[in-house]
């Protein structure tokens, strides 16, 4: 007696058409969303060097670094390099002292540079909190938004702006895209309040970045897997996320944003074999 309760082969093979097609929707869908993120922030960057080209272009100094500011309705500047003495650097002052001025130090001409784009309009981040003129007080998870601009990957990532220490790549400016922790007090010196970069951009993200802006390698190009590095005031270079290169080996993990599979022959790329990329490992700087 034949059972009529139960499924045709027909039946089951129409069932299982359908669950494909609402599965792989799933997946094509999260790749759009996906696509549409790594535009988003691609646009943000470029919006961002768009704004600093006009504001340049219009007043003839660049964001934060406009020694007479105040002509033009902006916040006063310190007396101090790196605190908005128009040298055509974009650089901070470790401590409000004469020579603290630094690249890298976020206080001073880094942070108030978000703030002229800010009062100028070309940006519509509201970055108003800070001075040239006195330390930018204590900032946390919560607020340190109002001094930086929140990336459009995530409201914990960030934009920062700062110049280049190394020898051979000395005042050249940089935007950079990376994760702050707080209250760190061995990190950078923001004010009276302590940041230090965190490398939490999802590998997966800065190659997407890299490859539709660069040239998708994280250690050659414009955009590179680059982070300041910590250490005392008297020197912040760039520092790699990673240790592959060239002539050292290292296999891609859950703590590597980029890697060379354990071998210096292989070529170094983003680690994109572990997860999928979804691992938190990577800072991007963008030279500009």
């Amino acid at each position: 007696m034949k059972n009529k309760n139960a499924f045709t082969l027909v039946e089951l093979s129409i069932v299982l058409v359908i669950l494909g097609l609402i599965i792989s929707g799933v997946i094509v869908g999260q790749s759009l969303i996906f696509a549409a993120r790594i535009t988003d922030q691609v646009s943000q960057i470029q919006q961002y060097h768009t704004a600093t080209q006009s504001f340049q272009t219009k007043y003839d100094c660049l964001p934060g670094d406009c020694s007479n500011a105040q002509d033009f309705g902006f916040k006063a500047r310190g007396s101090y390099p790196g605190t908005g003495n128009g040298d055509g650097f974009i650089e901070g002052n470790w401590g409000g002292y004469a020579t603290n001025n630094r690249g890298n130090v976020q206080n001073g001409e880094n942070t108030m540079f978000w703030n002229d784009l800010f009062v100028a309009g070309y940006i519509r981040d509201t970055l108003n909190s800070v001075s040239c003129t006195a330390p930018v007080g204590n900032y946390d998870s919560s607020n340190i938004h109002e001094i930086f601009p929140q990336s459009r990957l995530g409201s914990d990532m960030h934009i920062i702006v700062f110049s280049a220490s190394d020898t051979n790549k000395a005042g050249i400016p940089y935007f950079g895209l990376t994760g702050m922790l707080t209250s760190n007090l061995s990190g950078y010196n923001i004010g009276l309040g302590n940041f230090t970069q965190q490398n939490n951009v999802p590998v997966e993200a800065a190659y997407g970045i890299d490859r539709k802006m660069d040239d998708g390698n994280p250690l050659t190009g414009t955009i590179t897997a680059q982070r300041l590095l910590n250490g005392a005031p008297a020197s912040y270079p760039l520092a790699w996320v990673g240790t592959a290169t060239g002539s050292t080996a290292a296999a891609a993990s859950t703590s590597t944003c980029y890697d060379n599979l354990g071998n210096t022959a292989n070529p170094v790329t983003y680690s994109m074999s572990v997860n999928g990329g979804r691992q938190r490992t990577c800072s991007l700087a963008f030279e500009w």
